[in-house]
């Protein structure tokens, strides 16, 4: 019996700019919920539960705290699939960086916003391959090569169901692998982490930079004057 995760709204999948800010407030939502890092945890944990006998399972996990971050997940997954047939050249997202120089990779600020700095490296995305670092776009291709959006969403509710099931789980019938599929759940959660910090941070700098120049030209003017 699958549960059903969330009450779906239509989501636009088509290049325009709605379609795009749309994501982008999903993956907003989903990291003004959840750090990174807790994110990370909460995957492993689900997956996790799904495949323990119900007496074995951690009472400290409420059923409506994997409710709630299983509908999130399905969100973040939607925002994925919006943002999957676009190639994003203008993002704030996607970064160059010099292939001689590892010393860039370490800013802290390319992969965690600043009120985390301090824990900046345990949030370092390590599910991803050093392009997929640079532009994150490229995982939401592979995320959804081999299964659709609705394939993707029927494995989380199936997820769901066994985690908080009080029956052992059949892992040997399950559809889902044990190591690839959770992998590209994870890397999904990376990258749309990355898009997250890098727009923000970036949209900060921007709004910075004007303001500064806007004060610049205003002292400019009062001198002349």
């Amino acid at each position: 019996m699958a549960i059903s995760t969330s009450n779906h709204t239509t989501l636009d999948q088509s290049p325009g700019l709605h379609g795009l800010n749309q994501a982008l407030e999903i993956i907003d939502n989903f990291f003004s919920a959840y750090h990174h890092i807790d994110a990370i945890r909460g995957l492993k944990l689900l997956l996790t539960m799904s495949t323990q006998d119900g007496r074995e399972k951690k009472l400290t996990q409420r059923a409506s705290q994997t409710l709630y971050f299983t509908e999130m997940l399905t969100l973040l997954l939607e925002a994925s699939w919006i943002l999957c047939p676009k190639k994003h050249p203008e993002s704030l997202a996607i970064i160059s960086l010099s292939t001689d120089s590892q010393k860039d990779y370490l800013d802290p600020l390319l992969f965690v916003t600043p009120q985390y700095i301090n824990c900046a490296f345990d949030s370092f995305p390590r599910n991803l391959s050093r392009k997929e670092f640079l532009n994150p776009y490229r995982v939401f291709p592979k995320l959804f090569k081999e299964h659709s959006l609705s394939d993707w969403n029927e494995k989380i509710n199936n997820i769901l169901h066994r985690a908080l099931s009080r029956f052992q789980s059949d892992i040997t019938t399950s559809e889902f692998h044990l190591y690839k599929q959770p992998r590209l759940l994870g890397k999904m959660i990376d990258a749309c982490h990355l898009i997250y910090v890098r727009e923000k941070l970036n949209k900060t700098n921007l709004s910075t930079s004007e303001a500064n120049e806007t004060a610049e030209n205003n002292s400019t003017e009062i001198t002349k004057a």
